[in-house]
């Protein structure tokens, strides 16, 4: 009977211990973010860093990498250390929350750090494999959305079209459809296909952001189709 009082003090106190310990790099995290809103870049990503080291186990370690390795590239020009920062987090949390994000992250810097398209694809590939835990999801599709571009970079347009088609599957929210459709018809128009880039181009003509530039493209491709006819 003893025995498991004191089982069950112990077990109390540790996870009281734990309860603590969450606390305060929550608190650490909350610093760090303040430091970031301000403008001070490189403490927050020092910040970040202290709290993944003094709590690897935290609920708040993968998003303090996550925030690091964003900060690194997007405002300290660290494109290397970016890289290692993300991988760093898919390495110690695969499966928490920010991997699929970090992913992201690494397929984007291979493709706008380095221009380098061969090794973006397949980042993004991995990226829509992570996303796969929920499928067809959100970041599978803006996967496949990248995947498009980076062969379209390439002038496969045939991979460019198929992943394009794959991100209009399934539910594409409404921003990242008139996109693909507008990348969709630039496949076609790269590929002398004019009358599906036409067709594509005057669907989403109402809810484009710039719908004079539809516009001015669906008069250059109907003359086009008009000389190409005579």
């Amino acid at each position: 009977m003893k025995k498991g009082v004191i089982v069950l003090l112990l077990g109390m106190c540790l996870l009281a211990g734990c309860d603590v310990f969450d606390k305060t790099a929550q608190n650490e995290f909350e610093t760090a973010t303040k430091l970031w809103n301000a403008g001070d870049y490189q403490n927050a990503v020092k910040l970040y860093f202290a709290l993944v080291k003094e709590h690897p186990s935290s609920s708040r370690a993968d998003e303090a990498l996550y925030w690091a390795g964003v900060t690194q590239f997007l405002y300290l020009g660290e494109t290397e250390k970016a890289l290692q920062t993300f991988r760093l987090l898919l390495k110690r949390y695969p499966n928490r929350g920010m991997a699929p994000a970090a992913q992201w992250y690494i397929a984007q810097i291979y493709e706008l750090g380095y221009s380098d398209y061969e090794r973006a694809a397949a980042e993004y590939r991995k990226a829509s494999e992570y996303s796969n835990r929920e499928v067809n999801g959100p970041q599978s599709r803006l996967a496949n959305y990248r995947l498009g571009t980076a062969a379209f970079a390439k002038g496969d347009l045939k991979n460019a079209e198929s992943f394009y088609r794959k991100t209009l599957e399934n539910g594409t929210d409404k921003e990242l459809a008139i996109k693909a459709k507008f990348a969709l018809a630039g496949c076609f128009e790269a590929g002398d296909n004019l009358a599906g880039a036409l067709k594509l181009y005057k669907e989403i003509e109402p809810e484009y952001a710039n719908p004079e530039a539809i516009r001015i493209k669906i008069r250059a491709l109907e003359t086009r189709i008009m000389k190409k006819s005579y």
